[in-house]
């Protein structure tokens, strides 16, 4: 049986500690990150390079064109937020580190 893994970085705990949290109406209703303002504005891979300390992605002076890499590893750490908050949920711990669990389980352990 293959186990999942991941590893838990200083950047996935910044970005958490900053995560607006919500409750979540619909289907059903439960508390998350909020889909529109996970950090707290509306622009998300922006919010990530602020909270990261990215000085810059953007190639022009209107800010209209990014760094598609820089952009790309940004919109990744976030995403990545899914298993970074079932780790620190799951362990009770904030500690940076290789982490493993069980396919489809939720168990996560420290390596």
């Amino acid at each position: 049986m293959d186990t999942e893994r991941f590893t838990l970085t200083e950047d996935h705990l910044k970005l958490l500690k900053r995560a607006n949290v919500t409750w979540n109406e619909g289907d059903g209703e439960a508390a998350g990150l909020c889909c529109k303002r996970p950090y707290g504005n509306s622009g998300i891979v922006e919010d990530v390079a602020e909270i990261l300390g990215v000085e810059s992605f953007r190639l022009d002076e209107d800010d209209s064109q990014y760094d598609e890499e820089m952009y790309d590893k940004l919109w990744g750490v976030h995403r990545e937020t899914e298993i970074a908050l079932q780790v620190v949920l799951s362990t009770q711990s904030f500690v940076p580190g290789d982490y493993e669990c069980a396919p489809y389980s939720s168990n996560w352990k420290l390596a």
